[in-house]
């Protein structure tokens, strides 16, 4: 196993899609505080121009991050089944079960890498850029992504099942969409008569990454992850949401016709 892992951690990193993603992402988040920063110098009273403007539309966002990461796995995952390749992987004696972990934990590590390259030119840009006055907002996101990265983990954990399942890229990517969002637009629908379904969509990532109520006194949206008993409730259900993808991936995968 620990060859595969460093042959795949030699694929990853020498491979151009993985700098292309994080350089595209980079150049998008230094552009949304440039483009603040312009109107701010070009226009009178311009109220945007603060990082918890910035920060907020992550931190308040991040469902977006949770695409970004089946986005960037698509990319990382070599379609094998079509190119063949995993037949000669276990033949050469590698289990499934060891294939799969080590897809996984190449996938996490290009993931980490890269929330953790663009979230920091996000908050340098704008701490470099813009109004500095709200003392919270760096907390406030960083909460935010502390709260949501087991559900960003059990994303990629679901993007590599569905991969494993399908055989190919391209219905990995539906299938992720199919579980991962359109499974709870009918939940959230749903737990509007039943309880039941009110309980069980509060338990899935992509509405856990979205999860807000209102409060009237402030006039603001109080996202799941700001009280300490919101913030455990998104990290368990990352945690468990992890958990069930990988076992059925790893139980699957060892049932797939190569």
């Amino acid at each position: 196993m620990l060859n595969y892992l460093k042959s795949e951690l030699y694929r990853v990193f020498h491979s151009s899609g993985l700098y292309l993603f994080i350089g595209i992402c980079s150049l998008f988040a230094l552009s949304f505080n440039c483009i603040l920063w312009a109107f701010d110098s070009t226009t009178t009273n311009f109220p945007w121009a603060t990082i918890k403007y910035s920060f907020s539309t992550l931190d308040t966002n991040m469902y977006v991050v949770l695409f970004l990461t089946a986005t960037l796995t698509s990319i990382i995952v070599v379609d094998e089944f079509k190119l063949r390749t995993l037949t000669n992987s276990v033949a050469f004696g590698i289990s499934r079960t060891q294939i799969y972990i080590s897809k996984l934990l190449i996938t996490l590590l290009a993931c980490f890498l890269s929330l953790f390259i663009i979230e920091s030119v996000f908050i340098g840009s704008g701490y470099l850029l813009l109004d500095t006055d709200n003392s919270h907002a760096l907390r406030n996101l960083l909460n935010a992504t502390v709260a949501c990265i087991p559900s960003f983990i059990a994303g990629c954990t679901a993007f590599i099942t569905m991969y494993f399942i399908s055989g190919s890229i391209a219905s990995a990517i539906w299938n992720w969409i199919g579980f991962i969002v359109g499974i709870p637009m009918i939940t959230s629908v749903l737990g509007l008569k039943f309880q039941f379904f009110e309980w069980l969509d509060s338990w899935l990532i992509f509405s856990v990454t979205a999860s807000y109520t209102f409060d009237e006194q402030s006039s603001s949206l109080v996202y799941l992850w700001s009280s300490k008993e919101g913030m455990l409730h998104c990290l368990l259900a990352g945690f468990l949401g992890t958990i069930v993808f990988l076992i059925v991936g790893i139980l699957k995968f060892r049932k797939k016709a190569l």
